[in-house]
């Protein structure tokens, strides 16, 4: 998690993974799927974002926000399928998730450091328990700036139309428990403007809570002590589930340690612009590039940077065909 110094970069050997689950999935939606949501959510008129426990807050968050309920929204073929889609991958059911969160940043709009797991006095509103896990899913590409990160883990993840990013907000040994680990922040819209949505899901049934806050006592004990959606083990095997699946096209960010032999691999998408990966191609080519070569067949061969090669006796039949040079 990057607490110790020899995980920084440049430094020791790779580590296994110890974190909590984040993963990324691309083309989770389809463009028109994308381009939908951005109307649906438009159409149900975006809205000054609010803090759970403190309301509007233009300090922390500046977004815009509108909710896609079963009432109007949530009818459309479009979003049906996509919430289908979530609910058939999370394989939990729709009675533990809220309505969906539609979200609009424009350019120097942000939400600082917060996590989606909250605490609330009010005993009726803790019928349905914690927020356990966020879907969040990114409707358009953005310009500039825009990123979602967990400080804690030292991670970022740049906007992708249909890219679908997912994290717990609790524990795996213990699913009423925060994980403070995936505190997260919407960096700022750099340039143009940012559309997402957001499901989340909790671990008692949402649905049936906030339908029946003023019902009887025996609703209210029902959903208080109903079946939660993960017991202590079930977060870890609904994250292997889906990226042992193949028609999902994920990347592991962070995970706990499985085997105890993983290392750490990780995609920084947009970590370079496209105006610097240009000039490397360019820097390549005016250095010239040559056939390259397998490092433990030619090492004792090495005698000088000047030394004049035969490509042949360096290029390998089935072995290296590609070319490199040096900057």
């Amino acid at each position: 998690d990057g607490d110790d110094e020899d995980e920084e970069e440049g430094g020791g050997e790779p580590k296994e993974f110890d974190g909590p689950w984040v993963i990324v999935m691309d083309d989770f939606l389809s463009e028109e799927e994308t381009k939908r949501l951005i109307e649906l959510g438009a159409s149900e008129k975006f809205r000054q974002s609010e803090l759970v426990e403190d309301g509007i807050d233009e300090e922390t968050r500046t977004s815009t926000n509108s909710w896609c309920t079963e009432s109007n929204c949530a009818k459309d073929e479009v979003a049906q399928r996509v919430l289908g889609r979530i609910f058939n991958m999370t394989q939990i059911d729709k009675e533990y998730s809220e309505d969906m969160q539609m979200l609009s940043y424009q350019t120097g709009q942000f939400y600082e450091v917060h996590h989606d797991y909250y605490f609330l006095e009010r005993d009726e509103a803790m019928q349905h328990g914690p927020r356990i896990l966020t879907v969040y899913l990114y409707l358009n590409n953005v310009e500039a700036g825009g990123g979602t990160s967990f400080p804690e883990l030292n991670l970022t993840v740049m906007p992708k139309r249909g890219r679908a990013l997912i994290w717990p907000s609790v524990l795996d040994s213990s699913p009423a428990e925060i994980d403070w680990r995936t505190e997260h922040e919407a960096h700022t819209v750099e340039k143009g403007v940012k559309y997402g949505a957001n499901v989340w899901f909790h671990l008692k049934p949402f649905r049936l809570a906030y339908k029946n806050y003023t019902c009887c006592e025996t609703s209210r004990k029902y959903i208080e002590n109903g079946p939660d959606a993960w017991k202590a083990g079930d977060l870890g095997k609904m994250f292997q589930r889906i990226v042992e699946d193949p028609k999902y096209n994920t990347n592991i960010l962070s995970s706990p340690s499985l085997d105890g032999s993983y290392p750490w691999i990780i995609i920084m998408d947009n970590f370079i612009t496209a105006e610097e990966a240009q000039h490397i191609i360019t820097w390549g080519a005016e250095e010239g590039y040559e056939h390259s070569r397998l490092y433990e067949d030619d090492k004792d061969d090495i005698t000088s940077d000047n030394e004049e090669e035969d490509d042949d006796d360096h290029k390998e039949e089935g072995g290296i065909s590609w070319r490199t040079s040096w900057h």
